[in-house]
């Protein structure tokens, strides 16, 4: 294979002889090529219309002025006109109007070059009507625009046909003289204008021209200068450069070859308005073979791999690696093989072709095209390379996998791709390399956690994969702990290797550090933890039981060089397994007490169990010394915890041996000693965890019959007991338990907090915490607010009491009566006298402010008693005092209170119910005037308010006001506004058009827009047919089409025809007239089309509405949709296809054929 690559893009296509560059097809496939015509293209038969030269001087005929050739042609005529009063320009039209002219095959291929009459844009400096005569033939249901000088369009934005120096129908517009020229270019500049912006936004051929054309010299001094970037030109002329230095490059035909001219530009059409239907039976042909490098097939392969739309379903007609090596010379396939290179979506199309074609036993394709100096295949690659495998692993060798599978193995790193290839290689006997792939999903992974241990302050947390610990327990269990005899003793060695490396890396950060999970782990009973580290613990289980069989030095050679390993996982695997080796009882002994020893933190129910299992073993003096050095223990800096830890000790073995007398002893001493001492239930045990959290000092039953008097000293300052493993935090957690669940003694703790006079203490809020989820009498309610009414107490725990008083008064079941509210109320103006020392940070926003402050919580209490009084009273006003202490706080100018007034937001729509005319005078204004009560108002209203007919209708000011002041809200409460905004729009503004949407997109921020949209598709989910049509009727269809036609009042922003897509379903008997407007959208990238398939799917509208529904798949299908889309519209459009006419069916096929799908066959 060649090392020298050619690239696609670069090369021109050879056509009947001649080279087209790949950038016309470009431009064409692009609606973005502009062809100019010159007098060449009218010349030949049957059209025989003169030149410039040719005219100029049949004008002079019958003058008795004969044609100077020293003057050009339009100094001639200029001369002719000033000197002999001749009427060049009428005499010109007569001429080019002979009946006898025809449009010939030029005119026919120039226009037949572009689809439709909004891609055709023609430029003439002819004069006739020939290109005319063949557009409005050719499109006679939407014939052309015509324009003429010297009204022209935009340069840089027009279709149709441009006569850029006037035409026949108007003579005196003709531009033929040097002055008219003078006027067209320089002094008036019409022309001038009109070139300038076409040439820096088009790409131009030029068709019909020669160098020493007169009007290429005018044509070419309004070219920006490019250097022929954009513009080529067809010309048969012998000296090219010529025309490299006028910015244009040439595209050469034979030199007075006209015949070869027609046929190639003939050609070029035909090429480049081929469908996909006429590329697809060209493929056929095309791919038997690959042709010479120098032949038009070759060109044409070249054009069509360069062609976004056409190389996908070139690819289906080819296979082998002749191919390959032809894509790879071509350095189609160059991504693939650079590790670090950005892959676009061509790239993952010849990676798709690839793979079917060297994923083959006995072929050497991928190995030959690796041997590219510096080739390093893509990551993408080799996860698509192994899938593959995986897929069709029933086809392919066992030697073929192993290979590639052992090339690639230090670069697969995808979890679940590494599980498929287990299952591959094992089912083709692969074991040993089946270990090692499921060895990668051991490899641990570290990440930085922070400690409150304040010496090192960051240490790390391991994990092993992303895959669940069960699924690789039954990857194991299915796939591997059959062949187990295979690799037994390997994986135990690298199952060492793996927790040796860990313990030291967890070392080096924090010392110690690895014990603490190792700790929580029962080796009798690994399901006990949810580590981690178990299926790795229970694979080396199996294999070194499996070993202890089968190599039993090897076990005992492991026990005894790990039992002191620095990983606590392998102490803990060799203590479990010691008592299963060849040692005898005084050796087993010997190094637990040596290497291990009675009292290490982490392995200490390991130890318990393994002396409870060698003590009946063990001769009279091994037992002896297993005591001294139970009784040897010593810790100066806690000797009591030395003692309740030998305490343990021998209540342990009291447990397992309750008739040795020797045991019962000791503990008696150390209980007399200690007489404080009481048994654990778990005295093998250093740490007790309750739903992964230490547990409290005292369970919930204790703590209920604790003396609280007593014991309330240690209940206040007990912090924690790192012996036990608790902390104050679970016992605080207990409190409020037992609080719940026994009231009685809630309150009787409350009263001994009192008495202690500890207002701050930590406790109170707990008690209070569980009171409010208990059911409690009015009595016993009243009772608790008698008690925590004292200024001290409010004063400290300000929130907490107002936190708690607002559940405790929401979760009651009892029927109120009006002296209970009075009291509360009384207490609550109390709790405002206090609110200031509720010194909080402000919120985000006023809602979550109002919610976790005094100055919210106490506002809230008084709305839960106005509804109480009102169901009391059965009138639904606002009472006297309610409406006096609103007033004043509503009034205050010395003090603010924005968290309040956010509450009379949130209670606005039930205020509004009982008296709408206090609520128009106190609280209207705040919504719309720049005050420091407007967010917190607004946002208070869109948390928890009804928009009501009549709230509706008195906020469209409001609300046009708020949107006007958009920028003062938060991001999210924007959003929030805009959804309500477009609710009242729907339902209660009178004209959206004039009012609501020009405010709405005066704003520049996109994600309103799309929240916009977003709003109108959930009212769309919710309403029914009747509402559809009302809002439809009423504005949506105005608006819609305002925007696509006129961009009005704002061209739409990115993602907003996405969202739109969305609302198309919702329509229902609308669809039709909704499709209709939507696919005047210009395409777009789309993420997913899954759901709105699944919609349209589901609601019938295949049956419902197919010729509609097949115009949205239509423009879809011009849309950037992704592969995995395109399946999904192909099944859809399968369903669709019956319900179709002729028309209809025919058109939704060459659609689909534009993104590789060819149902066709199916026909």
């Amino acid at each position: 294979m060649p090392l020298e690559k050619k690239r696609i893009s670069t090369q021109n296509i050879l056509i009947e002889g001649v080279q087209f560059p790949p950038q016309l097809f470009k431009a064409h496939a692009e609606n973005n090529l502009v062809v100019f015509v010159g007098a060449g293209v009218s010349m030949g038969e049957p059209s025989s219309l003169p030149n410039f030269d040719k005219l100029a001087e049949k004008i002079a005929v019958g003058t008795y002025c004969k044609y100077d050739k020293n003057m050009s042609p339009d100094q001639f005529l200029g001369s002719l006109l000033y000197n002999n009063q001749a009427d060049v320009h009428k005499r010109a039209a007569n001429i080019l109007t002979h009946s006898e002219s025809k449009p010939n095959g030029f005119h026919k291929n120039i226009c037949k070059l572009f689809e439709n009459t909004s891609s055709l844009r023609i430029v003439t400096t002819n004069y006739d009507l020939l290109l005319e005569d063949i557009a409005f033939k050719l499109y006679p249901t939407y014939p052309p625009v015509v324009y003429s000088a010297p009204a022209l369009p935009l340069g840089d934005n027009f279709n149709g046909i441009v006569h850029l120096h006037g035409d026949v129908n108007a003579p005196q517009n003709m531009i033929l003289t040097d002055t008219d020229f003078g006027n067209a270019y320089l002094n008036q500049g019409f022309s001038r204008r009109f070139l300038l912006s076409l040439f820096q936004r088009y790409t131009v051929l030029f068709i019909g021209y020669s160098y020493d054309d007169i009007i290429i010299n005018y044509l070419t001094r309004a070219l920006p200068d490019l250097h022929g970037e954009n513009r080529f030109i067809l010309t048969g002329e012998d000296s090219p450069q010529k025309w490299q230095r006028l910015g244009i490059t040439p595209i050469c035909y034979q030199y007075g070859n006209y015949e070869q001219l027609y046929n190639a530009f003939g050609a070029f059409v035909e090429r480049a308005t081929r469908t996909r239907s006429k590329w697809n039976e060209r493929f056929k042909s095309l791919c038997s073979c690959i042709p010479a490098n120098d032949s038009e097939e070759y060109f044409e392969i070249i054009q069509v791999l360069d062609n976004d739309k056409l190389f996908p379903q070139f690819l289906k007609n080819i296979q082998g690696e002749e191919w390959a090596y032809f894509l790879d010379e071509h350095n189609l396939l160059a991504n693939l093989f650079q590790e670090e290179a950005s892959l676009n979506e061509r790239d993952f199309v010849f990676m798709d072709w690839l793979l079917d074609q060297c994923v083959t036993d006995e072929n050497n394709l991928l190995s030959a095209l690796l041997t590219h100096p510096f080739s390093n295949i893509h990551p993408e690659f080799i996860e698509k390379f192994c899938s593959f495998i995986c897929r069709h692993h029933t086809d392919l060798s066992a030697n073929f996998i192993e290979r590639w599978v052992t090339f690639f193995y230090t670069k697969i790193s995808d979890t679940f791709l590494i599980c498929d290839l287990v299952e591959t290689v094992i089912e083709k006997e692969l074991f040993h390399l089946g270990w090692k792939l499921f060895l990668k999903l051991l490899t641990p992974t570290y990440r930085i956690k922070e400690n409150t241990d304040p010496k090192h302050r960051y240490g790390l947390n391991v994990s092993f994969t992303h895959i669940e610990k069960a699924f690789l327990t039954e990857m194991w269990n299915s796939y591997l702990v059959k062949n187990i005899h295979l690799f037994a003793l390997f994986a135990i060695d690298t199952i060492t290797e793996i927790l040796t490396e860990i313990a030291d890396v967890q070392n080096i950060w924090q010392p110690g550090s690895s014990l603490s999970g190792a700790a929580l782990i029962d080796m009798n009973d690994l399901t006990t933890s949810h580590s981690d580290f178990i299926p790795l613990l229970d694979i080396f289980k199996q294999c070194f039981e499996f070993a202890l069989e089968t190599d039993p030095s090897k076990t005992c050679t492991w026990v005894k060089k790990n039992i002191s390993n620095p990983s606590f996982y392998l102490k803990k695997c060799a203590i479990f397994f010691l008592t299963k080796t060849g040692f005898s009882i005084d050796e087993q002994v010997n190094l637990i007490l040596t290497e291990v020893g009675l009292y290490t933190f982490g392995l200490k129910r390991d130890v318990f169990r393994f002396i409870a299992t060698v003590l009946p073993k063990c001769n009279t003096n091994k037992k002896a010394h297993i005591f001294s050095v139970i009784d040897s223990y010593i810790r100066e800096d806690a000797p009591k915890q030395a003692e309740y830890e030998k305490y343990n000790w021998y209540v342990w073995l009291y447990k397992n041996f309750p008739g040795d007398q020797t045991i019962r002893q000791k503990l008696e001493e150390l209980q007399k000693r200690n007489p404080d001492f009481s048994e654990r239930k778990h005295p093998e045990q250093e740490i007790s965890f309750f739903l992964g959290e230490a547990r409290s000092p005292l369970s919930i039953e204790e703590l209920l019959h604790i003396d609280l008097i007593k014991e309330y000293d240690w209940l206040k300052t007990f912090d924690h007991d790192f012996k036990e493993e608790t902390y104050r935090s679970s016992l605080l957690f207990t409190i409020s338990q037992c609080s719940s669940q026994n009231i009685h003694w809630a309150i009787s703790f409350m009263d001994v907090v009192i008495q202690h006079e500890d207002w701050d203490s930590d406790i109170f809020e707990h008690i209070l915490k569980g009171l409010s989820n208990a059911d409690l009498s009015q009595k016993q309610l009243q009772s608790i607010i008698e008690r925590i009414n004292r200024d001290n107490l409010i004063k400290n725990q300000i929130h907490p009491i107002c936190r708690y008083t607002e559940k405790l008064l929401n979760n009651n079941t009892f029927t109120w009566d009006n002296s209970f509210i009075n009291f509360i109320y009384t207490f609550s103006e109390k709790l405002w006298q206090y609110r200031q020392y509720d010194e909080r940070e402000k919120t985000s926003d006023w809602v979550t402010q109002s919610l976790n402050s005094a100055k919210g919580i106490i506002p809230s209490i008084w709305m839960i008693l106005l509804k109480k009084e009102i169901a009391v009273t059965n009138q639904n006003i606002i009472p006297p005092r309610y409406l006096t202490l609103f007033d004043g706080l509503v009034k205050d100018t010395e003090n603010s209170h924005p968290e309040f007034i956010c509450v009379l937001g949130q209670y606005f729509y039930f205020l509004y119910h009982l008296n709408n005319k206090w609520c128009a005078d106190k609280l209207f204004s705040f919504f719309m005037s720049e005050n420091p009560y407007f967010i917190p108002i607004w946002e208070g209203f869109m948390t928890t308010s009804l928009l009501t007919e009549k709230i509706g209708n008195e906020f469209e000011h409001s609300f046009l006001f708020a949107m006007e002041h958009i920028d003062l809200f938060s991001e999210e409460s924007a959003e929030c506004l805009t959804k309500f905004y477009t609710l009242e729009m729907i339902h209660y503004a009178k004209n959206p058009l004039k009012d609501f949407i020009p405010r709405l997109f005066c704003n520049k921020k996109d994600n309103l827009k799309i929240k916009f949209a977003d709003s109108i598709q959930d009212y769309l989910i919710e309403a029914n047919l009747t509402e559809k049509q009302k809002l439809w009727d009423a504005w949506l269809y105005q608006y819609w089409k305002d925007r696509l036609n006129y961009n009005i009042p704002k061209p739409f922003c990115d993602n907003e025809e996405k969202a739109m897509l969305s609302w198309l379903p919702h329509f229902d008997d609308l669809f039709p007239a909704a499709v209709d407007l939507y696919v005047q959208f210009q395409a777009f990238e789309i993420e997913s089309l899954h759901y709105l398939l699944h919609l349209l799917n589901e609601k019938n509208f295949y049956t419902r509405f197919p010729t509609d529904t097949a115009n949205l798949f239509i423009f879809l299908c011009k849309c950037k949709i992704k592969p995995y889309d395109i399946s999904r519209i192909e099944g859809q459009a399968r369903l669709l296809l019956p319900n179709l006419n002729e028309t209809a069916s025919d058109k939704l096929r060459n659609a689909l054929l534009e993104i590789g799908v060819d149902l066709n066959e199916d026909q």
